[in-house]
C-alpha cells in the first residue's frame, strides 16, 4: 500500500507529480527521468483524500495519512536527482502464509562524488539503512533487487 507520491518541480516553475490529479493516473518516473538535469526540487509527500480515491480507482492502494510528513531535497544544475521506492512482503517461513509488506521511500542526491540521501518508512518516518536492512533481511522477508546494503551503506542498482 503506497503512502506517499513523488512530485518534481523544475526551474520553469512546473512540477510533475507520480499521479495526475484529475484522474489519479500514474506518471512513470521514467518518463521525466530524462529531464532529471533540470529538476530543482523533488520529493515524497502525503496523499489528499481526493487524489487517493482516484488513484485507487486505478486500482493502486493508496492510503491517506492522518499527518502531513513528507521530504523534499532541493537540487543544483548538475545534480542527479534519485527518487525510488522498495517494498520487502513479509511471509512466514514453516507455512509460507502473507504477513505484510514494508515500504521504504528514498529520496537521494547525487552530487559529483557525494551522495545525501533520505529513507521514509511506510508512516514518513526517517529511518537508517541498517533498518532497513533489518527489514529487508530478517527471517522470511523477500528482498526486491535494486536495494543493497555495502559496507558504506545503503546503495540503489
Amino acid at each position: 500500500m503506497l503512502s506517499f507520491m513523488w512530485i518534481v518541480q523544475f526551474a520553469d516553475g512546473r512540477a510533475i507529480p507520480q499521479f495526475d490529479p484529475k484522474t489519479g493516473k500514474e506518471i512513470l518516473y521514467s518518463e521525466v527521468e530524462r529531464y532529471s538535469r533540470a529538476i530543482v526540487k523533488a520529493g515524497w509527500y502525503p496523499f489528499t483524500p481526493r487524489l487517493a480515491r482516484l488513484v485507487r480507482a486505478q486500482g493502486i492502494a493508496a492510503l491517506v495519512l492522518p499527518w502531513s510528513k513528507r521530504a523534499e531535497l532541493d537540487y543544483l544544475p548538475g545534480d542527479v536527482p534519485i527518487l525510488k521506492r522498495r517494498h520487502t512482503t513479509r511471509v512466514g517461513i514453516r507455512r509460507g502464509d502473507y504477513r505484510g509488506e514494508d515500504v521504504f521511500y528514498i529520496l537521494a542526491r547525487r552530487r559529483g562524488d557525494e551522495m545525501l540521501a533520505y529513507i521514509l518508512d511506510g508512516r514518513g518516518n526517517r529511518v537508517q539503512p541498517a533498518e532497513v536492512a533489518r527489514s529487508v533481511h530478517r527471517e522470511g522477508a523477500v528482498h526486491e533487487p535494486g536495494l543493497v546494503l555495502g559496507r558504506s551503506g545503503l546503495a540503489m542498482r
